[in-house]
């Protein structure tokens, strides 16, 4: 039985993809996947929001669909919705960790593998080892 509904995941990248250049990737994040407030996420995990690029260039080139999609499939930054209980507890060598932790809101790159994807109200999110986490960084413009 191959029916599509049970074999591919309800993600729509367009709805991040096709926001105006005036609007703010994080504000329609939070919108489009909207109350987490009931959410626990367990363990060391972190739950971001996949990062996906506009499909309008500054110059107004109209990107193909595809390449959302290959944000969502093969990109490497997210925007922290919710840490784990355990996240960015312990560090190298189970040694307690004693480095900055990212705050819900902010952007994080992160190491592709060991990841879950899920989908929360058709937004992709992923569920990432603290550790695999790389960089805090200010300005998601700046990795693409």
């Amino acid at each position: 039985m191959s029916d599509r509904r049970h074999s591919r995941m309800n993600v729509d990248v367009l709805k991040l993809a096709e926001r105006g250049a005036n609007d703010d990737f994080a504000k329609l994040a939070f919108k489009l996947v909207g109350d987490l407030s009931g959410w626990t996420v367990l363990h060391e995990d972190v739950l971001v929001i996949t990062w996906i690029n506009r499909r309008t260039t500054a110059g107004g080139i109209l990107l193909p669909e595809k390449s959302a999609d290959e944000d969502r499939w093969q990109g490497t930054l997210g925007l922290v919705a919710k840490l784990g209980a355990n996240a960015f507890k312990i560090g190298q060598w189970g040694l307690p960790y004693a480095g900055p932790v990212p705050k819900v809101g902010e952007y994080v790159t992160f190491h592709p593998s060991s990841i879950t994807e899920t989908s929360i109200n058709g937004i992709s999110c992923k569920y990432i080892p603290a550790s695999l986490i790389k960089a805090i960084i200010p300005d998601p413009a700046r990795i693409y």
